[in-house]
């Protein structure tokens, strides 16, 4: 369902629980020069779990799930880091080496 922000229709659904598109939102104007810089120099020190994976498709797996304990290639590791160790990541995976192969990197804070 796609709706206009001002709709009065769009509360109606989401009272049921609806997922409803809206448009015409100014909810995200604030963060349109959200870019890498902009945010490393906001963040703070915090540590971020971070993934990265040797394509862009991150599959969920949970070694401790394991319990035939079979051997795999995990397809992504697990880091804490902080956002500014991320964003140098991040922007050396622009410029991959025979060292530093290609990498995909995902930042996931709850």
């Amino acid at each position: 369902m796609r709706l206009k922000a001002g709709d009065p229709a769009v509360l109606e659904y989401l009272a049921r629980g609806v997922p409803v598109v809206l448009t015409e939102s100014e909810l995200v104007r604030s963060a349109l020069h959200w870019d890498l810089d902009y945010m490393a120099s906001n963040m703070g020190d915090g540590m971020f779990t971070v993934y990265s994976s040797k394509n862009p498709v991150f599959r969920y797996h949970d070694p401790a799930r394991n319990a035939g304990g079979y051997r795999y290639e995990a397809p992504t590791r697990k880091e804490q880091m902080t956002f500014a160790d991320f964003k140098e990541r991040a922007e050396g995976a622009e410029r991959p080496t025979i060292e530093s192969p290609l990498r995909h990197y995902y930042l996931q804070q709850v």
